[in-house]
C-alpha cells in the first residue's frame, strides 16, 4: 500500500498546508476583535516585511513558505502567535522544545552572516527591538526575541545570518560497575581519586538533597549554574531534571574520595562557559552524558560554538571528556539520498518512500535531520510526519538557499496511538547527498546501526562510551540501544565501553551509555589519584590500552577497544607508528611500562618482535615493578625494503585483571624520492599519443634538481632519454615529440620503458629513487576493413575501425602478388576521431584507377590490404584481401 500512496501523500501535503492554514485563520477570526488597531497596523508591517524578504530570493524560495534567516519552527511560531494568540503558541512552543518566557520572548541562537564572526552584529539594533543578549559565543549569540517580532529583526538588523533554536540536548536514563571494572581493586591501594577534581556536567540536578541526605553523595559536592549569562554557585533548589544527580552518583561510586562538581547547562554555548569554568578551576576529568544534535554532520567538525568545539578545546587544555555514545542504534537511518521515481521523496526501499516508528497518544515526536553539506548550503530538504492515514500531520521545511545550515527539526505531539512515518523530500538541490536522521524517542524501521553516534562523542578529543549489561559484562554483547561508530567522516569510535544497568539511588536501575559513561571517567580519577603528573594523552593510553578486547581484534565501531578494566598493568602508548622511515635507516620509540595499582606486579619475559621491528633496549623483561613503578622498552624499526610493515609485542604480567597487554606497531620504509604517479605497469593508451602523462614524485629533503631518466632495461644499463626540472618542481610532462620518443625506446613491437628520478644535492651527490614502468603495445593493424560497393555503377566507401593510428596506405593488385598495384593515402590528426571508426568515399578518378588494374572487366578480382602507423611510426599491416568487380 505504502508505494501506490507515496505520491498521494505529498500533493495532499501541498494543499493541506495551506488550506489549514486559511481554516484556522477563518475559525478564529473573532478571536482578534479585542486586539487593538496597533495590533492590525503590526500585522500589515509584518506582511510587508515577509514580502519584501521574499522579493531578493529566488523561485523555491517564493514558492515555499518560511523565511530564509529563520528556522522553520521559529518562523511557524511567530505565525501562530500572530494568528492564533498567544496561549496556543505558548503551548506549541512548550510542545516543541522552544523556551517562551511570560513576556512572550523565545530564546534563540542568531548566526552571523560571516561564519564565527559575530561582532558584526549590531547588538545596539537587537537591544532596541527588546532582545535579552544572554550570551556570546565565538560564532553565536543566545538572546530572548519577542516572539512576535522575529521576522522584523531577521530582516532589518544588520549582520544576521540566520536565526534558530538552540542546539538539541539528549539524555538517555555503590554501582556493580566499580567491581566489574577492576576500581576495588584501587580502592583497597588506597586509589579513590583523592586530589583529583571531577566535573559532571549534565542538564539537571534533582533530587539532589535526597541522595546527600542518604550519604550516596557527599555534602562536598560543588553546585555551578551555567544556564544564566555566566557559571554561578547554586543550591538546585528548583530542578525538575534528575539525570545529573544519577550519573553523579556512579562517578562517585567509582571515585569516592575524588572532589565532584555538579554543572549544570541548557544550550551548547552554556557547555562551552562550562568547559571554561572547568580550565579555570583546575578540573582534569569531564562527565557529560548529553548527546547533541544537528550541530555539524556527526564528523566531528566544529562549526558555531557546537559541543565538538567545546570538547575538543577541552581536551587542548589537559582535561579527559567522557561523554555517552548515545542510545540511539535503533532510533537513526542514515543513506545518501535517492529518488528512483522523480517525486523528490527518498526512496528508503525500492517499494517505500518511508520510515516508520510507532508512538502512544501523548508520546512527542521529535525527529532531527541533517545533510553532508555544513556549514551552510543551498541544498534544500524537507522532513515530513505523516499518520497512519498518510496525512502530513508535521513538517520542518526551513530554507536552505546557500546561507542556513543544512538541518531540520520536526515536533510533534501525537494525538493517537499508533504507526507514524517519516519522509525526506528534496525541495531544491542538483546533488544527492549524505544524510543522518535520529528520533529522540523512538525506534525507526528501518533503522541503521553504523554511524549512530552523537555529538561531541565524534569529536577527536572525546572518549565516547558505549554500554554493556553488567549481567553480559565478561564477554557482551553490547546493548542493543548503544550507538555505533563510526563518525561519517569513516574514524573508529566508540573508545570503550562501560557497564549499565546497575543500580542507582535516584533511578533504581540505571540503563544506558549515560550510566557507562560515569564509570569511565571516574576510573579515569582512580588513575589520575595514583599518577597526578600523567598528561592527558597518557591518561586515555591507559584506560584503552587496559580495555579487555571484545568482537573485532583492535578498535571496532561496537565496543571501541573494548570493555573498561582497570587494569594495574598500563602500557603508554597503546600502539606505536614509526610513520615513514628512510630504507636502510632505523628509529626508536619508548615504551613506558606502568604499576598503576598493584602491590607486587611481575613483568614476565618479553619476546622481541620480527624484523625489521626489534629491541634497542629491554628494561622490563623479568623485572618487578613495585606500586607506581615503571620501566621501559625502545623499539626500534629499521627497514631494509619499501612498504607498510606491521607487527606487535606482548607483554605478559602476573597481573590478577589482564595477564598480557598487546601493542601493535606499524612502520613504512620508504625512499628519499617517492614516485607518485602514474601507477607502475601503466598501459599507455596511443590513442592518446598527444597528451602524455604527468609524472610526480615527493622528497623528504629539497633538492638543487632532478633528472627523469627513461630506458628500456630495469637496471638502466643505458639511459637514451634524460630531461632535467628544477629542485622546487616535483613534477614532469614530457612534451609531444620527446614522448614520442620514449614509447619508441622497446621497438616496433613494443614492451616496457623503465623510468626513475635522480635527485642532486647541493654537495654534488645524487640520491635514486626507485624505478616505475609504462607497459608500451605492439602496432595494430585496423580491424574490420571493407570496401562496399564495389560496382562500377557507385562510389565505394573504405571503411575499418581504427586503433591509434594515424596514416594509412591501402594497396589494390591484379594479383596476390600485387604486380600491378595501386595506392591510395591518408591522415588523421587525432587518432580516435569518431571514437576511431574510419570511413572514406573514394573519388571517382580514385575508383576508375582502381577498376583500370583489371581492364575495368566484371566478374574480375581485385586484391588489396592495408597499411597503417601508429603516432610513434610503427608498421602494421592487415592480411591480403579480395573482391570481384561487378557492374
Amino acid at each position: 500500500m505504502l508505494p501506490n500512496l507515496k505520491n498521494k501523500c505529498y500533493d495532499d501535503f501541498i494543499s493541506d498546508k495551506r488550506g489549514e492554514d486559511e481554516m484556522r485563520y477563518n475559525s478564529r477570526r473573532f478571536a482578534f476583535q479585542p486586539y487593538t488597531l496597533f495590533m492590525l497596523a503590526f500585522l500589515l508591517v509584518i506582511m510587508v516585511s515577509w514580502q519584501g524578504a521574499q522579493a531578493d530570493e529566488d523561485w523555491f524560495v517564493k514558492a515555499k513558505e518560511g523565511h530564509p534567516k529563520i528556522e522553520s519552527g521559529l518562523f511557524d511560531l511567530q505565525k501562530n502567535y500572530i494568528f492564533l494568540g498567544r496561549d496556543i503558541a505558548h503551548s506549541l512552543a512548550q510542545q516543541n522544545a522552544l523556551r517562551f518566557d511570560v513576556q512572550d520572548r523565545v530564546t534563540v541562537f542568531i548566526h552571523p552572516k560571516t561564519e564565527g564572526v559575530n561582532g558584526t552584529i549590531d547588538e545596539e539594533a537587537l537591544k532596541a527591538y527588546g532582545v535579552e543578549i544572554i550570551k556570546k559565543g565565538k560564532s553565536l549569540i543566545k538572546a530572548k526575541i519577542p516572539v512576535y517580532l522575529l521576522v522584523d529583526i531577521a530582516d532589518h538588523v544588520k549582520g544576521i545570518g540566520f536565526i534558530r533554536q538552540p542546539d538539541l540536548p539528549y539524555i538517555g536514563v555503590v554501582s556493580e560497575g566499580v567491581n566489574l571494572s577492576g576500581g576495588s581493586f584501587y580502592h583497597a591501594s588506597g586509589f579513590r581519586g583523592q586530589n583529583v577534581k571531577v566535573a559532571v556536567i549534565d542538564l539537571g540536578f534533582a533530587g539532589l538533597s535526597g541522595s546527600i541526605l542518604a550519604g550516596v553523595l557527599p555534602p562536598t559536592v560543588i553546585k555551578i549554574d551555567c544556564t544564566g549569562s555566566g557559571c554561578t554557585p547554586t543550591d538546585f533548589s528548583f530542578e525538575e531534571e534528575d539525570h545529573g544527580t544519577a550519573v553523579a552518583e556512579i562517578a562517585h561510586a567509582m571515585a569516592p574520595d575524588a572532589q565532584l562538581y555538579l554543572i549544570k547547562v541548557g544550550d551548547s554555548l552554556d557547555l562551552r562557559d562550562a568547559k571554561d569554568y572547568c580550565i579555570a578551576n583546575g578540573i582534569r576529568i569531564v562527565n557529560h552524558s548529553v548527546g547533541w544534535f544537528v550541530s555539524n554532520f556527526y564528523d566531528g567538525h566544529c562549526y558555531f560554538d557546537n559541543a565538538v568545539c567545546t570538547a575538543d578545546h577541552a581536551y587542548r587544555n589537559g582535561i579527559l571528556w567522557v561523554n555517552s555514545a548515545g542510545n540511539h542504534a535503533r532510533k537513526h537511518y542514515g543513506a545518501a539520498f535517492i529518488d528512483r521515481e522523480g517525486d523528490r521523496l527518498h526512496n528508503v526501499t525500492e517499494e517505500s518512500n518511508f520510515i516508520s516508528l510507532f508512538a502512544y497518544q501523548g508520546d512527542p515526536i521529535i525527529a532531527l535531520l541533517t545533510w553532508d553539506a555544513w556549514p551552510v548550503t543551498d541544498q534544500d530538504f524537507d522532513l515530513l510526519l505523516y499518520n497512519s492515514m498518510f496525512e502530513v500531520v508535521a513538517s520542518s521545511t526551513s530554507i536552505q538557499s546557500g546561507t542556513q545550515p543544512p538541518r531540520e527539526t520536526l515536533y510533534y505531539l501525537a494525538p493517537f496511538s499508533g504507526t507514524y512515518y517519516l519522509a525526506i523530500k528534496k525541495a531544491r538541490g542538483h546533488s544527492n547527498p549524505r544524510f543522518s536522521l535520529f528520533t529522540f524517542y523512538h525506534e525507526l524501521n528501518p533503522f541503521v546501526a553504523s554511524g549512530s553516534l552523537l555529538s561531541p562523542s565524534d569529536a577527536r578529543g572525546v572518549m565516547a562510551v558505549a554500554a554493556i549489561h553488567y549481567t553480559q559484562w565478561e564477554t557482551g554483547p553490547q546493548e542493543s540501544f548503544s550507538s555505533q561508530g563510526p563518525t561519517t567522516d569513516g574514524r573508529v569510535k566508540p573508545e570503550i565501553s562501560g557497564p549499565d544497568g546497575v543500580s542507582s539511588f535516584t533511578f533504581g536501575t540505571f540503563y544506558g551509555t549515560s550510566a557507562s559513561s560515569p564509570h569511565v571517567a571516574g576510573a579515569a580519577a582512580l588513575i589520575l589519584s595514583n599518577h597526578s603528573i600523567i598528561t592527558v594523552d597518557q591518561l586515555w593510553n591507559a584506560l584503552t590500552a587496559s580495555a579487555v578486547d571484545l568482537g573485532e581484534s583492535g578498535q571496532d565501531t561496537i565496543y571501541g577497544f573494548g570493555r573498561l578494566n582497570l587494569s594495574t598493568l598500563s602500557v603508554d602508548p597503546v600502539s606505536i607508528d614509526f610513520g615513514e622511515v628512510l630504507r636502510g635507516s632505523s628509529i626508536e620509540r619508548v615504551l613506558t611500562v606502568r604499576n598503576l595499582g598493584n602491590q607486587s606486579l611481575m613483568i614476565g619475559a618479553i619476546i622481541p618482535p620480527p624484523a625489521p621491528f626489534g629491541f634497542a633496549s629491554d628494561q622490563c623483561s623479568g623485572k618487578f615493578l613495585p606500586l607506581g613503578g615503571s620501566c621501559t622498552l625502545a623499539i626500534r624499526f629499521s627497514p631494509s625494503l619499501t612498504g607498510l610493515f606491521e607487527s606487535g609485542l606482548v607483554i605478559p604480567s602476573n597481573d590478577s585483571l589482564r595477564g598480557s597487554v598487546s601493542v601493535p606497531l606499524k612502520g613504512q620504509g620508504v625512499l628519499w624520492i617517492t614516485l607518485l604517479s602514474p601507477e607502475d605497469q601503466t598501459r599507455i593508451e596511443l590513442c592518446s599519443i598527444n597528451t602524455p602523462p604527468l609524472l610526480q614524485w615527493k622528497s623528504r629533503d629539497p633538492f638543487t634538481g632532478y633528472e627523469i631518466q627513461f630506458s628500456g632495461s630495469s637496471d638502466f644499463g643505458s639511459i637514451p632519454i634524460k630531461a632535467s626540472v628544477s629542485g622546487q618542481t616535483m613534477a614532469y610532462r614530457p612534451f609531444s615529440f620527446q614522448w614520442g620518443r620514449i614509447l619508441s625506446i622497446p621497438g616496433g613491437v613494443g614492451g616496457t620503458v623503465y623510468w626513475r628520478v635522480v635527485g642532486k644535492k647541493s654537495d654534488g651527490s645524487f640520491v635514486t629513487s626507485e624505478a616505475r614502468s609504462f607497459l608500451v603495445p605492439a602496432p595494430t593493424a585496423v580491424g574490420a576493413p571493407t570496401i562496399a560497393p564495389v560496382s562500377r555503377a557507385a562510389l565505394p566507401t573504405l571503411a575499418w575501425q581504427n586503433r591509434c593510428n594515424v596514416r594509412f596506405k591501402v594497396w589494390f593488385g591484379s594479383d596476390p602478388g600485387f604486380s600491378t598495384n595501386r595506392t591510395l593515402s591518408f591522415n588523421l590528426n587525432d587518432p580516435d576521431q569518431k571514437a576511431g571508426l574510419f570511413s572514406k568515399e573514394l573519388a571517382s578518378h580514385q575508383w576508375l584507377g582502381i577498376r583500370r588494374l583489371v581492364g575495368d572487366r566484371d566478374g574480375s578480382i581485385i586484391y588489396w590490404y592495408v597499411e597503417s602507423w601508429d603516432g610513434i611510426k610503427r608498421k602494421a599491416i592487415t592480411e591480403v584481401m579480395s573482391f570481384i568487380l561487378s557492374d
